[in-house]
Parts: structure tokens; sequence; C-alpha cells
């Protein structure tokens, strides 16, 4: 699976948001359950109303909170951020393994 991050200063920031290219919205909070960091991404503009939770590490699995769950995405393609920047509607249930 794809993933790729970078961390920009604002300059280079800049200059990349001036490149045509698709946005991807999200504000991201860490929160521990059961001894476990988990980052809880929240969705915004198109994608609003989407929430995953995620761990860092393999083999880790995010605990039960208190937030419905649905499916394990770990390994779902459709699911990756590139996905997600080109998606046209929020993922929904019956997508989902």
């Amino acid at each position: 699976m794809a993933c790729t991050s970078l961390y920009l200063d604002e300059s280079e920031w800049g200059r990349l948001a001036e490149l045509p290219g698709k946005a991807l919205q999200k504000r991201r909070v860490r929160v521990s359950l059961a001894g476990v960091v988990v980052a809880v991404d929240e969705f915004r503009g198109d994608l609003s109303g989407l929430v995953l939770a995620e761990t860092e590490g393999g083999g880790t699995v995010v605990p039960p909170g208190n937030w419905p769950a649905h499916s394990e995405v770990t390994d779902d393609e459709r699911c990756t951020g590139a996905a997600f920047a080109l998606a046209v509607r929020i993922p929904v249930a019956e997508d989902l393994p």
C-alpha cells in the first residue's frame, strides 16, 4: 500500500498550493485507547462526515471506542488519501468489506 507524508514549511506549501491538483482536507487528532495511540481523521469538504481511525505499527488494531465502526480498511487501497482525494462522494458501508 502506498503511504506518503510530506512536511513542508510555509514557503514550500505556498509553492505547492499553486500547482493544479486535488485537495484532501481533514482534521487529525490523536487519542489514547486502552494504552494504544489512535489517530482519528475527520474529513472535511466533499468527504465531510467520513471519520477514520488508525494506528501506526504492524499488527496493532484500533481498540473498541465510543464510535460506530464498520470496517477494517488497513489494506484497502480504496481507503488511501489518494483515492479519497479523487472521490466524488463519501464511501458508504456497502462499498467497504
